[in-house]
């Protein structure tokens, strides 16, 4: 970051607990210039420019990216937008969605079809980027301008994508252009084409996922401000929504010069898990932590192996390839450890397979990790390892696709072979908090919700939550993660008809109310929730005192 960039970053954060530094081997960063104590929120940010995903244009105000207490406005010339009011209309209109809606037109116009611009969310966020850029003062510009970009890192295909993606914003935007201008710019397709990749490149490493009630995502946003702080697997703060506006919340007290971090990953995973996900996304690299705890910057996540190949560990040729973390390190051995007969070893999948048709094709990369003391041992762990991960993509793809009976079925088979499954003639079994069991716990949890099985659901959220607690023991972990499923819990077992008991409902209430209270204010309607159980509950049991 230029010494531009770090002024205009200050004076955005003018009068914030912040300030914007370089270090060195961080880069750009958010700093605590006083002490900031656990809870206070650290950082309040409008998005720039948000859209919603395609899924959720029906049902969140496109401007305010929430629900709504009531039927939504329908924008009467496009048939797509949705409002929760009046004001929330107009003032989408006067930032973006007048040069949307004109684009949307024109091109229906033009080819004489509905243009599905819904559906390439991405695009249509590049393209509001533009046309909200007139409306916004300059120095908001130059903060989403000045954000880092890594096309170098970006494969070709990556690099195509990109360019297609932005020759589609760069279409539309000669449809209904930003501004007088810059119509003249327009006309100058080389070069408006190169700058909206680069845009869209700098959205792609630095862009969030907006998340509405109960963490569900709903749609992507940027946030230069927000985009600056780091990544860490220990983060001190967490970042929740209430619709287009971001909070970021210490889980701890940060002293004076402590850098402000977040996660960039799910933190309900394990070390090798995110370092290739990192790796993979944001392009940088956490390091690979050996059985002494050193830092070795190993590459064997980096590479492509053969799709849907068991790698073995150590090497078999003897090489010096270290092992990844997860399958070495102590912390971490409850969550890779499984069985085949009476050894034990350790094992996870990175990667997914490509669904077609009801088969499936592994996706180059995608491949188990094992470290047995036999080979055969190893490469039957993988084996299982990946047939169980196959049914829980295919699981979630039924689940994404409404088909939740098939949904169901495929949940229940993987947690099955998670107990137990036959490779070859040898029994395979995943240890009681294994990563690959606690996703499939996570999975059914979700779809028995939304059959209606509130007794199963019940179960298996218990089941869970022991697997969470072990799992997501960092504060932002379990802010982040634990949180929600507790407070699912907590209304579950103050349910007779679901088999729960007043009694665990309090104590579940209790465990989740001090989580929750960190992803105010999005969960303030969740925390009423909970907190109404917990009082009916102790209600209901001060009344069976009395009766007694």
């Amino acid at each position: 970051m230029s010494g531009d960039a770090l002024e205009d970053a200050s004076r955005a954060l003018s009068g914030s607990a912040l300030r914007a530094e370089m270090r060195e081997g961080r880069g750009r960063c958010l700093v605590a210039q006083r002490r900031i104590r656990k809870g206070e929120v650290v950082l309040e940010e409008d998005a720039f420019a948000a859209v919603l995903y395609p899924n959720k244009v029906s049902d969140y105000c496109d401007y305010e990216m929430t629900m709504g207490s009531g039927k939504l406005l329908r924008c009467s010339k496009t048939r797509v937008a949705r409002y929760s009011s009046k004001q929330a209309q107009a003032s989408a209109w006067k930032t973006y969605y007048r040069d949307e809606a004109n684009c949307v037109c024109a091109m229906k116009k033009k080819y004489a079809e509905d243009i599905p611009f819904t559906d390439h969310p991405y695009t249509r966020l590049l393209a509001r980027v533009y046309w909200t850029r007139k409306s916004r003062p300059a120095l908001q510009w130059r903060l989403v301008d000045q954000l880092c970009c890594h096309w170098p890192a970006f494969s070709d295909e990556k690099k195509a994508e990109m360019v297609k993606a932005a020759g589609m914003a760069r279409a539309a935007l000669s449809f209904a252009p930003p501004s007088d201008e810059h119509r003249d710019a327009i006309e100058l397709e080389e070069e408006m084409l190169k700058e909206m990749t680069m845009t869209l490149a700098r959205i792609d490493c630095n862009g969030l996922t907006i998340c509405g009630e109960g963490q569900v995502p709903i749609g992507f946003g940027v946030f230069p401000l927000a985009a600056l702080a780091n990544h860490s697997c220990n983060p001190n703060c967490v970042q929740t929504f209430v619709g287009r506006r971001l909070f970021y919340r210490s889980v701890r007290d940060i002293e004076i010069g402590e850098e402000v971090t977040i996660t960039y990953v799910p933190l309900s995973s394990v070390h090798t898990e995110r370092r290739a996900d990192l790796l993979d996304s944001f392009y940088f690299d956490i390091g690979n932590r050996g059985r002494e705890g050193e830092e070795a910057q190993g590459e064997e996540l980096a590479a492509v192996g053969e799709a849907g190949a068991v790698e073995f560990y150590p090497p078999a040729d003897g090489g010096s390839a270290s092992i990844p973390a997860s399958l070495a390190d102590e912390d971490e051995r409850k969550f890779t450890s499984l069985k085949v007969g009476d050894r034990g070893g350790r094992g996870l999948v990175l990667g997914d397979p490509d669904l077609r048709g009801g088969a499936t094709f592994y996706k180059s990369g995608l491949r188990a990790l094992c470290s047995f003391d036999d080979r055969k041992e190893a490469r039957l762990a993988g084996l299982a390892l990946l047939r169980i991960h196959c049914r829980l993509v295919k699981a979630e793809d039924s689940f994404g696709s409404g088909k939740l009976r098939e949904a169901g079925a495929e949940a229940w088979g993987a947690l099955n072979d998670c107990e137990g499954l036959s490779i070859e003639g040898s029994r395979v079994r995943l240890g009681k908090h294994h990563i690959t069991r606690i996703r499939a716990l996570s999975l059914f949890m979700d779809i028995t919700i939304h059959l209606g099985d509130f007794m199963s659901a019940r179960s298996t959220i218990e089941m869970l939550c022991g697997s969470l607690r072990v799992l997501c023991s960092k504060p932002a972990a379990a802010v982040g993660t634990t949180s929600f499923v507790l407070a699912i819990l907590a209304k579950l077992e103050a349910d007779p008809l679901s088999g729960g008991s007043p009694e665990t409902a309090v104590a579940v209430a209790k465990e989740a109310l001090p989580l929750l209270d960190f992803l105010r204010p999005s969960s303030d309607s969740v925390i009423a929730e909970v907190q109404a159980i917990m009082n009916d509950c102790l209600a209901e049991l001060r009344l069976g005192g009395e009766d007694a």
